[in-house]
Parts: structure tokens; C-alpha cells; sequence
């Protein structure tokens, strides 16, 4: 009965604090840009191909399933604040991230549903070797091996699409830089300020199970080529926790520039008794991106009609 009881408060007491942080979840993502813990590394110190795991990444649609983003939330959510540690959590820390579940999956939603500005979600999901009787038997058999990440094919062998193990979202919002980026032609919608809109880069997670596959410099990739889809001139802004070195070499190496330091960042912390937000420093990171016209004369010339990829995206769509 004190148990209950007990539950029943903490429920109504984060309920509470989540109240008034509404207008502020609703203006920006939940979550902070990054979160690569120093077991990740990423692609950093690979040991061996049995490491690396097969991989395949996709851009979520308008039309996809609340399950899919419950799916998101839960992934996410065990990697920024469990580490994937599994179950062995306190009582009252199982309550904080079942709460910031559920509500990082209706901030995603709201977010892909968002008119006003563009939004690019993508995931990636492992790839499950079967065969060719379970293969006709599932919903989501891959055609194109082509867009198979780490995959060494295997004769009489079908493969399927498997769980998320990683995501990153890219989002274009008021973003003010100064001198002299500000200066950089920008798009203007009724429902913004007037500070200059720029695609900024958050939620890049991957469950620990799936590292060391370079899995989130193909999710970084495929937010930056979505951006070069948006404008000529391009570039990417993102936020990177300064007590977080791996972080900030991951970007440093695929070309992130720091730019200045935010003190007066806000995160949220479960290591107390309830669920709270405490202050933390952030690098501003950017990166422009370059259009390479000769390869879009290229693409223009020599991009024939791929008839397994466009079967593999009329399935993606009705399946998920």
C-alpha cells in the first residue's frame, strides 16, 4: 500500500514539473543533440569484423505507425539516461524514464507532424539473416541488398528488417549565430522569429549492441544530404555537451566546427529522487555543406530507374 501510494505521488509530482516545461518541449526537441558514451567511439578503435553488424538506415515518412515512434522513445530514452544497463534501475528511476518515454514519443510525433518548418527523421535498424520460408512468412523482406550496410551475402539467403537501434532527427528552427553567419540568405515563415532558420541536428543515439558499425556517421550522412535537399547553401548547426569528449571528436572528424559555449543550457538529470532539470555547458557546433555540382550533373545523366529500390519503397511505406 506504501508502495502505491508512493508511485501515485511521484507520478503526480513529475506530472506537475512537466507542465510547466510544456511551451519549451513543444518549441524545441526534448533531448540534447548527442549522447556517444566513451565505450562508443563510434568509429574509433574497430577491433575486428565481428564487431560490426549489418545495417540498414531509413527516413521515416509522413505516415508512420505511433509504434514506430514508441519504438524510438524506448530506444532512445534507455541510451541517454540507463546506458543500456538494462532493468537493474531503483523503483522511483523506472518511473522518471517510463514518464520521458512516453513523452519523448509525443514530442517526436508532434515534431514530424509540425507545419511551418521541415523535419527529417531517420533510423537504423539491424538486419536479420533467415531462411527463405520465414523470409515470404514477414512483412519486411529487404529486395535491395544494395542499401544493406556490412553485409556479406550469404547464398539461399533472405534478409529481414529488424529492430531500431539507432536514430537522428534534423530539424529547421530559429537559430541566431551572429556575425557574420547571420548575414547567410534564410527563409522566413509567418509563425517564426526573425532570427535566421537553420537545420539543427539532435537525438543521434545507438544502442550500445550496435556500435563500432558505423552506424551514427551514416545517420549524420543522411541528415546532411537531406539538408543539401532543402537549399543550395547548407549547413548544419548542433549542441554538444561539453563534459563530452567523444562527442565532440566524432563531429570534429567529420568536419563540425565549434563555434562558442552556451552556459546557461538546461538537461534533465535521474539521478535524484525525482526527475529534474539542471544546468550544463554546450558547445555550438557547424558545418557547412557543399553541393558538388559535377556529381549532380552526374546523378542527373546517370540515375536510371532502380525497379528493386522502387518495389523496396512502396513496401516501406504500406509496412511501416
Amino acid at each position: 500500500l506504501v508502495s502505491f501510494f508512493l508511485t501515485i505521488f511521484l507520478i503526480r509530482r513529475s506530472r506537475a514539473f512537466f507542465l510547466r516545461e510544456a511551451s519549451s518541449a513543444c518549441a524545441r526537441p526534448l533531448l540534447s543533440p548527442l549522447y556517444l558514451y566513451p565505450s562508443q567511439g563510434e568509429d574509433n578503435g574497430r577491433n575486428n569484423k565481428s564487431d560490426v553488424v549489418p545495417f540498414v538506415i531509413e527516413r521515416l515518412g509522413n505516415l508512420t505507425s505511433q509504434s514506430v515512434f514508441e519504438n524510438i522513445a524506448e530506444m532512445c530514452i534507455e541510451v541517454f539516461f540507463n546506458d543500456d544497463k538494462g532493468n537493474n534501475i531503483s523503483p522511483w528511476k523506472r518511473i522518471q524514464l517510463t514518464y520521458l518515454r512516453s513523452l519523448q514519443s509525443s514530442d517526436l510525433k508532434q515534431r514530424k507532424l509540425m507545419r511551418g518548418a521541415r523535419n527529417a527523421m531517420f533510423v537504423a535498424r539491424l538486419v536479420d539473416a533467415t531462411n527463405s520460408d520465414d523470409a515470404f512468412k514477414g512483412k519486411h523482406i529487404f529486395l535491395d541488398l544494395n542499401r544493406i550496410q556490412n553485409l556479406e551475402p550469404k547464398g539461399n539467403t533472405d534478409y529481414l528488417k529488424g529492430k531500431i537501434v539507432g536514430f537522428v532527427e534534423v530539424t529547421e528552427r530559429s537559430y541566431g549565430l551572429g556575425e557574420p553567419y547571420d548575414n547567410m540568405p534564410r527563409r522566413k515563415h509567418k509563425h517564426q522569429s526573425s532570427c535566421n532558420t537553420r537545420p539543427i541536428l539532435t537525438n543521434l543515439a545507438v544502442k550500445a549492441e550496435a556500435r563500432k558499425s558505423g552506424i551514427g556517421s551514416q545517420l549524420v550522412e543522411a541528415c546532411e544530404k537531406e539538408v543539401l535537399d532543402w537549399s543550395e547553401k547548407a549547413e548544419i548547426i548542433l549542441e554538444v555537451e561539453i563534459d563530452n569528449p567523444d562527442a565532440l571528436d566524432f563531429y570534429k572528424k567529420r568536419g563540425y566546427e565549434a563555434l562558442f559555449t552556451d552556459q546557461a543550457c538546461r538537461r534533465f538529470s535521474t539521478q535524484g529522487f525525482f526527475l529534474r532539470k539542471e544546468s550544463c555547458a554546450k558547445i555550438c557546433m557547424r558545418k557547412s555543406l557543399k553541393r558538388d555540382q559535377s556529381n549532380i550533373e552526374k546523378e542527373v545523366d546517370e540515375n536510371p530507374v532502380d525497379f528493386p529500390t522502387l518495389l523496396q519503397s512502396l513496401r516501406d511505406i504500406v509496412f511501416c
